[in-house]
């Protein structure tokens, strides 16, 4: 059995449980939860940084993001409705300044 696991007594009337166990795992989400908190700071000094450089972090998050395939098909698609609707509504210079246009 891991250490995550929290044994429950079975049976009729038992609603008791493994309190060490318990408090391992209470203690193991602080604990995750800690982490979070200091990776966001973290991520917050590097874009601060990154911004004091001159970068559009905005942008640099983007790519970041796309190499993720899932969300790259998902923003090609979108280029691709947006080069054919700037296309339909006239705006051709537009249509062929989007990405791959």
């Amino acid at each position: 059995m891991s250490d995550t696991d929290v044994e429950a007594a079975t049976g009729p009337g038992h609603n008791s449980v493994d309190v060490q166990k318990l408090e391992k795992i209470a203690d193991k989400v602080v604990e995750i939860l800690d982490g979070q908190d200091a990776l966001r700071q973290d991520m917050k000094a590097l874009v601060e940084a990154g911004k004091g450089l001159g970068f559009d972090m905005s942008a640099v998050k983007k790519i970041i993001a796309l190499r993720d395939p899932e969300k790259r098909v998902k923003y090609l698609d979108q280029l691709d409705a947006m080069r054919l609707y700037a296309g339909v509504i006239g705006d051709r210079d537009l249509a062929d300044g989007l990405i791959g246009g």
